[in-house]
């Protein structure tokens, strides 16, 4: 009985087959669809990257880095922080790292 309504809704449905013309439709759709826009988005990501990668290297980012990590490291001795355990610092500088790398990936 199911084969039976299969074929007569698949026979009913090729005999009463319209085509409707495109008249260039599928073209415009095609040239609207955001594959342009994502390919732009990426190069104007590729290049602000690699524009902030020159600067900071032209900027001499890793002396500036490297001055603040010992304006740190000379305040917290001034200020009697003796105490404190290079591991902790350790680890809280490489969690600093890898929460930034994240956000900067996530970005992309």
């Amino acid at each position: 009985m199911r084969e039976i309504d299969d074929k007569m809704l698949k026979q009913f449905f090729n005999d009463n087959k319209n085509e409707v013309e495109d008249n260039g439709f599928s073209e415009r759709v095609m040239s609207h669809l955001p594959g342009k826009a994502q390919r732009l988005a990426k190069l104007w990501t590729l290049i602000s990257f690699l524009l902030a990668i020159t600067l900071f290297v032209i900027l001499d980012g890793f002396q500036i880095i490297a001055g603040i990590l010992r304006n740190v490291f000379v305040s917290l001795v001034q200020n009697g922080a003796e105490n404190v355990d290079p591991k902790s610092l350790l680890i809280a500088l490489i969690v600093l790292v890898v929460i930034g790398i994240r956000k900067a990936c996530s970005i992309a």
